[in-house]
């Protein structure tokens, strides 16, 4: 049966538009298992062919419906698809472009576990993993909300109980508890570059487990700086390969929020943490660090999601 569709439900695909404004249809060549017609300036009509989807395989029905917007019947074909061939990046990926063109986070949730329970070992998959996390925090940033709220890997962080446990500091750099500046409960971390070199900060080695994407954030600020630049929410691998951070530069007045992303490698099991590395002269405050392990977070918020 022929349905209508406005345009706008189509991918923005050269190829596609070239066709529509060129053809009246548009037939198996562009979208398997479909025939599309012009009628209208911003209409076109869809029709199933008879014997679709006979002979095709899942994922060329997944990314027609998908073309066509018909969302449900492509995110069906895509958990079919990832049913068949658990690691089908190929699937997985079209799962997740469902999930943001159509805003619905318990796809983006599950489609997130598929891939933190296929244990992703390649870069592909890692880098598709990070850029989506990033892509949902930016856009849902309540759940970054929920996630700070999880399990804490990193209970030092709140300097609450001291600082005896970070590294020691050098000669043009110094670092102690402060309890006139905190974001949450009685103290906080100060350090104070007194020169223009490079300092370096303050680091602690955690434990964890291999092959899983991580969390890493705090609260900063930085007051009396004089050339003062670097990088907040640091880490590397056990490797000494750097995982993540964020750049900062100059005076942040107010406590501002920094988190980073980075999936820990198969064949490591601890994380080397340093919430701060500064250059330059001035001070910079840090408080309420956190470390989640997000694997164990999207499980249990997709499980009560359901």
């Amino acid at each position: 049966m022929a349905k209508i569709w406005n345009r706008e439900y189509f991918f923005n695909d050269p190829l596609v538009t070239w066709f529509l404004e060129n053809k009246k249809c548009v037939d198996e060549t562009v979208f398997p298992g479909f025939l599309v017609c012009s009628c209208g300036p911003n209409k076109v009509q869809v029709q199933e062919i008879a014997d679709y989807p006979k002979g095709k395989s899942l994922l060329t029905i997944a990314h027609s419906y998908r073309s066509l917007g018909l969302w449900r019947k492509a995110i069906n074909s895509y958990q079919k698809a990832l049913q068949k061939e658990p690691d089908n990046f190929e699937a997985l990926e079209g799962l997740l472009i469902t999930g943001k063109i159509t805003n619905h986070e318990g796809l983006i949730i599950q489609s997130l576990i598929q891939i933190l329970e296929r244990k992703p070992q390649d870069e592909q998959f890692g880098k598709l993993l990070q850029t989506t996390l990033n892509t949902i925090l930016v856009h849902r940033p309540e759940l970054v909300e929920q996630i700070i709220l999880s399990d804490n890997l990193l209970q030092e962080g709140s300097f609450e109980n001291g600082v005896g446990f970070w590294s020691e500091p050098k000669d043009g750099f110094q670092y102690m508890l402060d309890s006139t500046k905190s974001f949450k409960g009685q103290h906080s971390l100060v350090l104070e570059g007194l020169n223009l070199e490079y300092h370096g900060g303050v680091a602690i080695r955690k434990e964890v487990k291999a092959n899983r994407p991580y969390f890493f954030a705090g609260w900063f600020l930085s007051q009396n700086t004089d050339q003062l630049k670097g990088r907040f929410v640091y880490w590397e691998n056990d490797g000494s390969t750097a995982l993540g951070w964020q750049s900062f530069e100059g005076e942040i007045p107010e406590w501002k929020f920094f988190y980073s992303i980075a999936l820990l490698p198969p064949d490591q099991t601890a994380l080397n943490l340093n919430p701060a590395l500064i250059e330059g002269i001035g001070k910079v405050w840090i408080d309420e660090l956190v470390l989640i392990d997000l694997v164990s977070f999207f499980d249990e918020f997709y499980s009560n999601t359901n």
